[in-house]
């Protein structure tokens, strides 16, 4: 039986009323204002949550690194990014790697044994692969399903191609909603690398596969600098953007915080410093000293002006900063 024809009889017998109210498409705005609708539930709390959620990124920029990571971390019920993770099983469709690989790379990780499921084959998805899936689901009680890549469970099929991706990734959320869980597919970024790029629209290639995602993240590495960003955006959820680095120690990803606001603090130590070793300036100046956009360097100027670490001195109608002397 195709999985759409057991998502049917199971909706026509009255057992998914989540998936139910979830598929509902028709709605009177009374009934829209009556209803409770649920807040997102976390399985990272306020970075992974429940549904489908695609990690994506350029090709060698830590994806399954930190899939595997965050692998450990819920089949354990240990911590990802110093948060307290609620512990379940975890199955893993490792297609673009081998045992030995895995091995190697958990050891390097320091992952105790737990119960992830490691599957290194599986079927097409667009064959019996979404109901093998299915069954798998409905036999175990998994907490996160990892998909690595969505492009290898998929052979053959244009991502843009609207049949049978559409299809696919919408029976893929069908099943994240009716078990409660996560299910995780990892996919290349499109386009070059951009810190700044906006992670959904530089994700997808085409709308069949965005339209079914419940959130997106997408690791961003600058090429020739340290450390990457985090970014992600959710249907219902704030938008993420993590400072994150990779702890060649420990093998791990680990979390630097708001990446605005370490960016933001450690301008204004630049800013601080170059004042302090230059004496008073403009704007132009500091920017230039300093190699950064003028436009943020005014807004830091503002900012630690109003703070009084620094003067702000009008000079032939031109505005000087300088430092306070402590």
């Amino acid at each position: 039986m195709a999985l759409n024809d057991v998502l049917k009889d199971e909706l026509n017998s009255g057992k998914m009323p989540n998936l139910i109210d979830m598929r509902k498409t028709s709605w009177t705005l009374s009934e829209i204002l009556d209803t409770e609708f649920p807040e997102p539930k976390w399985i990272v709390p306020s970075i992974v949550q429940e549904g489908l959620v695609m990690l994506a990124g350029r090709p060698k920029a830590g994806k399954s690194w930190m899939a595997l990571q965050l692998a450990g971390a819920v089949a354990s019920g240990g911590k990802f990014f110093d948060k307290d993770i609620e512990q379940g099983d975890v199955l893993y469709l490792g297609l673009e790697d081998r045992p030995k690989r895995i091995k190697e790379r958990a050891i390097l990780m320091d992952l105790p044994h737990c119960p992830v499921q490691m599957e290194f084959a599986w079927n097409p998805l667009q064959g019996d692969g979404l109901n093998d899936l299915y069954l798998e689901c409905e036999r175990e009680r998994y907490r996160l399903i990892i998909i690595d890549t969505l492009a290898r469970v998929i052979p053959g099929v244009n991502l843009n191609d609207e049949n049978p991706i559409s299809t696919i990734v919408n029976e893929l959320q069908a099943m994240a909603i009716k078990h409660e869980i996560t299910v995780l597919a990892i996919h290349h970024t499109r386009k070059a690398n951009n810190m700044w790029a906006d992670p959904i629209d530089d994700v997808m290639g085409s709308t069949a596969i965005s339209r079914a995602l419940d959130a997106v993240l997408a690791i961003y590495k600058e090429q020739g600098k340290a450390g990457a960003r985090l970014r992600g955006r959710g249907r219902d959820t704030e938008e993420l953007d993590l400072a994150i680095r990779f702890d060649n120690l420990t093998k791990c990803w680990q979390s630097l915080g708001d990446a605005e606001e370490l960016q933001m603090s450690t301008l204004k130590t630049e800013i601080l410093r170059y004042l302090n070793d230059a004496g008073k300036s403009k704007l132009m100046a500091i920017a230039n000293g300093l190699g950064k956009d003028k436009g943020n360097v005014y807004r830091y100027l503002q900012d630690l002006t109003n703070d009084g670490l620094i003067s702000k001195e009008i000079i032939d109608g031109k505005a000087y900063y300088g430092a306070i002397k402590q």
